[in-house]
């Protein structure tokens, strides 16, 4: 009869803290809040920044175990469960040495989002499922084609317009380069001078300046096909094997 009771009053105690607990307790309502709260906030306001391809202070935030582990402080991003412990928390809050993002600070409903989920321990679904919902590793991949940008299919985009013509756009790919700059407010450099090429080409190619009988030779070779020709000549040579042999 004790243990009943015992039983009883244990199992009356876990419910009632699974009521308080709420709905998103549950994996699917996890999954559901990460998706459509959490992922969307740090893919727009800082995954640019410490993502895949960019990893400002060493510090990663596109996974749960890169949140967990930081970056080059040695100190944890956040730790699940204990908002008040987070490194990531005090950053958003603009509170301490990181502020992050640097220069404008989150809505406060975005900053009550990110530590909701740190106080709910990090779900981060893909990482979070349970041994028996372990996908293959076939399912995985099937997974990662249909979100991860490295798996998207190349596609040729539109040429975009530019609204002032330049005669440094000569190619398709000045095209892209200019309408950036042109959005920025910006404009093209001025083409560098012979000598100043020849020294970029050597350095880039063989690390090694050029000779001063190189770059007068380049500076004396008024042919439209100089640059291409020295370009060749130098991939040619044994300084850029032993350059790039090195790595």
């Amino acid at each position: 009869m004790k243990f009943c009771l015992r039983y009883a009053v244990c199992w009356w105690i876990a419910a009632f803290w699974a009521l308080q607990a709420g709905a998103a307790d549950t994996p699917a309502d996890q999954e559901k809040y990460f998706e459509e709260m959490v992922r969307p906030l740090l893919a727009e306001n800082c995954q640019e920044c410490h993502g895949a391809k960019k990893q400002e202070s060493g510090l990663r935030l596109d996974s749960r175990q890169a949140v967990i582990d930081g970056g080059d402080s040695g100190e944890r991003a956040a730790v699940p469960g204990e908002p008040d412990r987070s490194l990531l928390v005090k950053a958003i809050n603009h509170v301490g040495d990181f502020h992050m993002p640097p220069k404008r600070k989150l809505s406060e409903e975005q900053i009550a989002v990110l530590t909701e989920w740190v106080k709910a321990g990090l779900p981060w679904p893909a990482e979070t499922r349970t041994a028996e919902q372990k996908l293959s590793a076939v399912q995985l991949a099937r997974e990662h084609r249909q979100s991860h940008w490295a798996y998207q299919p190349v596609v040729r985009p539109p040429l975009p317009q530019i609204q002032n013509s330049n005669s440094r756009i000569q190619n398709s790919i000045d095209l892209f380069v200019g309408s950036k700059l042109e959005a920025s407010g910006l404009t093209m450099s001025p083409e560098a001078d012979r000598r100043t090429l020849v020294r970029r080409l050597n350095y880039d190619l063989t690390g090694m300046p050029p000779g001063p009988e190189d770059v007068d030779a380049f500076q004396a070779d008024q042919s439209p096909d100089a640059y291409e020709r020295l370009v060749d000549r130098l991939l040619a040579s044994p300084g850029y094997g032993e350059r790039w042999g090195r790595h």
